[in-house]
């Protein structure tokens, strides 16, 4: 979700990184703030029943090796570093 982000800015990070995901436009960050969202990127890795077990916040999870690391720590049952 791109919040508080123009269409223009966030159209051109998506082409830039390649993503294949849908991306929604939180414009007000209404949204944002319903689900806690205060930074992009931020991924969250949930467990079983949905649960959000983790929250990656910042850039440097957007390389798809830390986050692959990240997902095997979740798995083994270690924190994300």
């Amino acid at each position: 979700m791109a919040v508080n982000a123009g269409r223009a800015a966030t159209d051109k990070l998506v082409r830039r990184r390649h993503w294949t995901i849908p991306v929604a436009y939180d414009l007000t960050g209404i949204i944002g703030q319903l689900y806690g969202v205060t930074v992009c990127p931020m991924i969250e890795i949930a467990g079983p029943g949905g649960i959000v077990a983790q929250r990656l916040i910042g850039e440097g999870w957007e390389r798809p090796a830390a986050l692959a690391a990240s997902v095997r720590q979740f798995v083994a049952g270690q924190p994300a570093q």
